[in-house]
């Protein structure tokens, strides 16, 4: 893209920024994760190695592998597991760890072999999922889904049959937890956010129409009536909840406690994105060409906001603008004839616009979460929230042949 060649210089001496940054502050990575650990640190380097081929990004993508499994094997030993942030869990740590061995493997040409970790993490994972369910517990980072999207990328990478049995536990579990809503609505709460009933595609309905379109898409799934009728009901619930104010379709709760008609998040994480993005990719899956038309209708709309700090609050994956911009990117596979190429081009610009000359660090990036730094100093350098997700994406910008994150993304692939 021209917008990109234009930039080029200047993402390049930003990355070179990241990467003094990073090298700077690894001794506060603790954790093997890839949102907030060493796993993500290693993608950032093999992404630089991609497209730069210097040995010494190699050797330090390697080296943040081995310190992501001395991490994982030390947790493992103990008895306990401390929460980085809320709705942190072992079950995320573990299926993170694994997405990110199965990304490294199957994505990369490299000569790596982790199967012995992919059999114990599987074991592991379905010893914690029991609690997730007997919780009804189906957060992408504190419950069941967050073991499912590992068995789902397991399942697409190696089609294991192990990898069906254990997602077609959590679809049944999703039946038996699920809250129905006249006849034809249902909808889950999300017990470790004070049991509230979240709309989005990181605690919410959105979540779990995402999951079982993936289900769907990759034949895990039938379309029987039995397992199509409660994505059928999750996605009439989310459309009865949408409003009338285009800066804020769906609220961020049911029922909803939103002040009406003020402008909702714009982020992946949360607001108006995921959920049509969710909705979008399930009209394939229910064969509903009315629904698909309306929610073109809207991404419109969305993908037309401004840039506003209110709302898209730094330039990270989960709450800022590199999110955005590879929920962009996903959708213009699909419209890209209703996605003009300025709006990819508009959010590159903003995660290099998303600065702050008194941050500590060269690079200088905003970081939404500085106010919780003291208790948790890694996410400001890591992959989910922090600078090396910044770089992900601006290499991706550069460099077209880097494999797409989405598999390690709250959107999954």
């Amino acid at each position: 893209m021209k917008e990109i060649k234009n930039n080029q210089t200047a993402i390049e001496a930003i990355l070179f920024e990241i990467d003094s940054d990073i090298r700077n502050n690894l001794s506060h990575f603790k954790d093997a994760s890839v949102e907030s650990g060493y796993l993500g640190i290693a993608i950032f380097y093999f992404f630089m190695y991609e497209t730069y081929h210097k040995k010494e990004f190699f050797d330090m993508a390697e080296e943040m592998i081995e310190q992501s499994i001395n991490s994982i094997i030390k947790q493992s030993g103990l008895s306990k597991f401390t929460p980085k942030y809320r709705g942190d869990t072992l079950s995320n740590l573990f299926s993170s760890f694994g997405k990110g061995l199965l990304f490294i493997d199957k994505r990369f040409n490299y000569c790596y072999d982790f199967t012995s970790f992919y059999e114990q993490i599987s074991e592991t994972l379905e010893e914690i999922l029991k609690p997730s369910l007997k919780n009804n517990d189906y957060d992408f980072f504190s419950g069941a889904l967050a073991q499912g999207h590992f068995f789902l990328n397991y399942h697409i990478h190696s089609k294991s049959d192990s990898s069906t049995n254990v997602l077609k536990k959590i679809v049944s579990g999703l039946h038996h937890s699920a809250i129905s809503q006249g006849e034809d609505q249902m909808y889950w709460r999300a017990p470790a956010y004070d049991n509230r009933v979240y709309l989005g595609i990181s605690h919410g309905s959105a979540m779990i129409v995402n999951f079982l379109t993936k289900l769907f898409k990759n034949n895990i799934l039938t379309s029987n009536s039995h397992d199509l009728r409660i994505l059928e009901n999750a996605v009439n619930f989310l459309m009865e909840q949408k409003r009338t104010f285009k800066d804020g379709y769906f609220p961020n709760f049911f029922p909803d406690i939103d002040v009406k008609n003020v402008p909702t998040q714009l982020s992946m994480c949360y607001g108006d994105l995921g959920i049509l993005l969710s909705l979008y990719e399930v009209s394939f899956v229910l064969n509903d060409t009315l629904l698909r038309a309306e929610i073109e209708i809207m991404l419109k709309h969305t993908i037309s906001r401004s840039f506003n700090p209110k709302y898209t609050l730094d330039g990270g994956i989960i709450f800022g603008c590199s999110g955005v911009y590879f929920i962009i990117q996903r959708l213009s596979k699909y419209i890209g004839h209703i996605i003009p190429e300025e709006v990819s081009n508009y959010w590159l610009r903003q995660i290099l616009m998303s600065k702050d000359p008194y941050q500590d660090t060269i690079s200088k990036f905003k970081f939404a979460l500085e106010k919780y730094k003291d208790q948790n100093t890694a996410p400001k350098y890591s992959f989910g929230w922090g600078i090396a997700g910044i770089g992900c994406s601006l290499l991706s910008s550069l460099n077209p042949s880097l494999p797409p994150l989405d598999e390690l993304l709250i959107i999954g692939t």
